[in-house]
């Protein structure tokens, strides 16, 4: 039985990211502090999942399911220089930006999804390399256009967890005693491994 009624999504905003710093197969990953970049434009969320079915008997004996390559490709106003420098290694100094060989930071990025409710739908991925954006700008024209960056963020499973994301909806009737949607949007985004109650940490 559902306890909540469906909601479709309206809206997404506060795309974060916190720079992955230890991630051992025997620890909790550890996460650098969460920098917030305003000018979410949109967020799309690929797992590239498998069902290979296996034949016997004149049918379909049993089917096998597997998670693939997982992405996430972000929209935003503009990345700044600074996030620039900090994503891909580039050189940022007194106000210049140097790109050369791509050192790309692994970190964990969040985001979370407006429904239509007003409640929200809160995410982290846990470990993610982004890839330098396309760059295509148009020039002005009768009509104006506006013309944002995306970025693609290719993600993977902790090696302490197996795990590559989790979520919360803020009006999940199941949340723990004390938990309301106020404290989810205080605290969602400190940090990817926030406990929420008693709802347990990677």
């Amino acid at each position: 039985m559902l306890k909540n009624k469906p909601m479709p999504k309206i809206g997404v905003d506060s795309f974060c990211y916190a720079p992955l710093i230890k991630d051992d197969p025997d620890s909790v990953p550890e996460y650098g502090e969460t920098v917030k970049i305003p000018g979410t434009v949109s967020v799309g969320f690929t797992a590239n999942s498998q069902t290979i079915p296996f034949h016997a008997d004149n049918g379909v004996y049993v089917s096998a399911a597997q998670t693939g390559d997982i992405t996430l490709t972000v929209g935003l106003a503009d990345i700044p220089p600074e996030i620039q420098a900090a994503w891909f290694g580039s050189k940022y100094e007194n106000g210049m930006i140097e790109d050369g060989e791509l050192n790309a930071q692994e970190m964990a990025v969040g985001y979370r999804v407006k429904k239509a409710n007003g409640a929200y739908r809160y995410f982290w991925l846990y470990k993610g390399v982004a890839s330098p954006p396309s760059e295509n700008v148009n020039t002005t024209g009768n009509t104006l256009t506006h013309q944002s960056d995306s970025i693609t963020i290719s993600c993977a499973m902790l090696a302490s967890t197996g795990k590559y994301r989790r979520r919360i909806d803020s009006d999940d009737k199941n949340l723990p005693a004390g938990v309301d949607s106020k404290m989810i949007e205080n605290n969602w985004f400190e940090s990817p491994v926030w406990k929420v109650g008693e709802i347990e940490e990677v």
